[in-house]
């Protein structure tokens, strides 16, 4: 009866009566409990400021009056959220994976094994193991690429690859101060590779500009970039001599200037990049000779590709 009326008393949202049956001594610990569960307070005029409790105070009280801690939000998802505040990552690359249907008569052919590039190193774009056995690659973005990328000055993944841009490639990308990771391989570029790009990016990590139009030369600019330790400018036009400066990038690791027309000898300060492992200069006309000690040059190499000179 105690418990009936204190939920009258608790809906009605007003406070007890002068002489109720709940201040004649009758008040139980059940109702006791429910009206500290409320949080009731009674004011200088008489007029009760009900409460209910929030369930983030600390010793949360859950079902069955048992306690439990807030739930806390996983790493990932807290490093996601700030990584989308501080919009550092801009990647468009990859384009878009469109399945074929199967013929309708006969079983399913089985799974093609995917082929490997003929240059190590370079990657083909991702194919889902379950889908269909034919596949079309659908690029996503086209056009020019616009100059305005320039003024993102926290930027630090730039990744525009297997799309179909054209035009040339913008000099105001050098403005990306805090770029380390830029990617623009398999598109439809032409021009010369900006000076720009190596005075001004020096803490960039990562640059491929491999399989689009570029020509002219190697700018000796990019030696410039002294934490860079991915160069990919295969399959374009370039032309000239391999720049000697390159040889002066210490952590340098993977160098691919394969399938261009490049001229001259290998510069003698590449084997000077002892922390190389992959080196293919495939399908140019270089000429000279190869150092009887190049194995002692580069102790950590694992693809050293020549051929086709």
């Amino acid at each position: 009866m105690v418990i009936d009326r204190t939920r009258s008393i608790i809906k009605s949202k007003q406070p007890p009566a002068h002489g109720d049956a709940l201040g004649d001594g009758e008040l139980t610990a059940v109702a006791a409990a429910a009206i500290r569960r409320l949080h009731v307070h009674f004011g200088t005029r008489g007029r009760a400021s009900w409460r209910r409790r929030g369930r983030r105070a600390a010793g949360v009280q859950g079902r069955g009056g048992r306690r439990r801690r807030l739930r806390r939000r996983p790493a990932c998802l807290v490093e996601q959220r700030q990584r989308r505040r501080r919009r550092v990552v801009l990647q468009l690359g990859g384009g878009q994976v469109r399945t074929k249907a199967p013929a309708s008569g006969g079983a399913e052919p089985a799974l093609p094994r995917p082929l490997r590039h003929p240059d190590p190193g370079r990657r083909e774009p991702h194919v889902p193991a379950n889908s269909e056995p034919e596949l079309q690659l659908v690029p996503a973005f086209r056009g020019t690429i616009p100059a305005s990328v320039g003024r993102l000055a926290r930027l630090q993944t730039l990744d525009l690859s297997y799309n179909t841009f054209h035009g040339g490639l913008p000099a105001n990308l050098s403005l990306c101060a805090s770029l380390l990771f830029f990617d623009l391989s398999s598109n439809r570029l032409h021009g010369r590779i900006p000076a720009e790009l190596g005075r001004e990016l020096a803490d960039l990590q990562k640059l491929s500009l491999a399989n689009n139009s570029m020509t002219g030369g190697i700018p000796a600019s990019l030696a410039n970039m002294s934490s860079l330790y991915h160069l990919d400018l295969g399959t374009n036009q370039l032309e000239g001599p391999i720049p000697p400066e390159l040889g002066s990038i210490g952590g340098l690791r993977f160098l691919y200037l394969n399938r261009n027309n490049l001229s001259g000898a290998l510069p003698h300060s590449l084997y000077n990049l002892s922390m190389l492992q992959e080196l293919s200069v495939v399908n140019n006309s270089l000429s000279g000779t190869i150092p009887a000690n190049v194995g002692e040059r580069f102790p950590r190499i694992q693809v050293l590709h020549l051929s086709a000179n």
